[in-house]
């Protein structure tokens, strides 16, 4: 293994594990205000992928991380009511199409994302 593919590998090792701390204290932290399930034509539920949602306005993205079944959940304590675009990282896949999502405060919106894998990663 090449010395940046291991950097690499580490990179993205580091990312997940760090990913995953996170969603774990997310679920925990009380109602979701926004959910749904990420899935592609070659994985139906994919687990591992970081679904970010970024405020309309703002500079920060909140992140969580897929579980087991595809599905992930921002809390209600994370999200403040607003309008959201929604990003991805997961290696050799996209967005299918853009997503965004509507939060209002109350009932948790929901968001399935379908990915599409990419033939080229430059």
């Amino acid at each position: 293994m090449t010395p940046q593919r291991l950097s690499m590998t580490v990179l993205t090792c580091a990312l997940a594990c760090s990913a995953g701390a996170h969603a774990q204290t997310a679920a925990s932290m009380g109602p979701a205000a926004l959910q749904g399930t990420v899935s592609s034509a070659q994985e139906a539920a994919m687990e591992g992928v970081l679904v970010g949602a970024k405020k309309a306005g703002s500079t920060v993205t909140t992140t969580v991380v897929t579980d087991e079944k595809g599905h992930y959940a921002f809390p209600a304590s994370r999200l403040p009511p607003g309008h959201y675009d929604i990003t991805i990282r997961a290696v050799g896949y996209r967005l299918k199409d853009g997503r965004a999502a509507d939060v209002a405060g109350g009932a948790a919106a929901s968001a399935d994302i379908a990915l599409e894998k990419v033939s080229d990663l430059h």
